[in-house]
């Protein structure tokens, strides 16, 4: 899986305190699905991405720009109107104080993967584009 790397880079970049503070975004894989067929090695994985954010003093709406921004160049399906998982990007937040938030957020995620076996025996696999 290369997107919740992806996505960790695009929030740490945006947004300073998460990019000086890492250890206050954890993320990971739940509901992980494997689409295959067995006519190719080529697959699909669809999952949902938790995103935790603890102790954020930073703006919400930044921080939704900088995941609305990465969806558009990694995962543009979720944001058209009548798109097809309206559960495809949600959050929640835990207003801690009059400075901090804990924020969970939940994206609805695939990934196609293209997959061959050379003449040689060796696994070659690149990535489908959005």
């Amino acid at each position: 899986m290369e997107k919740p790397a992806s996505l960790r880079a695009a929030i740490a970049a945006a947004i300073p305190e998460l990019a000086q503070n890492p250890d206050k975004l954890t993320m990971w894989v739940i509901e992980g699905q494997v689409k295959a067929n067995k006519s190719t090695l080529g697959h699909e994985l669809q999952y949902r991405l938790n995103i935790n954010i603890t102790d954020f003093s930073g703006s919400l709406n930044r921080l939704n720009v900088a995941v609305i921004n990465w969806l558009q160049a990694h995962q543009p399906d979720i944001l058209h109107p009548s798109a097809s998982r309206p559960d495809g990007y949600v959050f929640e937040a835990d207003i801690l104080n009059n400075h901090s938030t804990d924020i969970a957020i939940v994206l609805r995620l695939t990934e196609g993967i293209l997959a061959r076996i050379d003449d040689s025996g060796q696994i070659h696999i690149s990535y489908r584009a959005e």
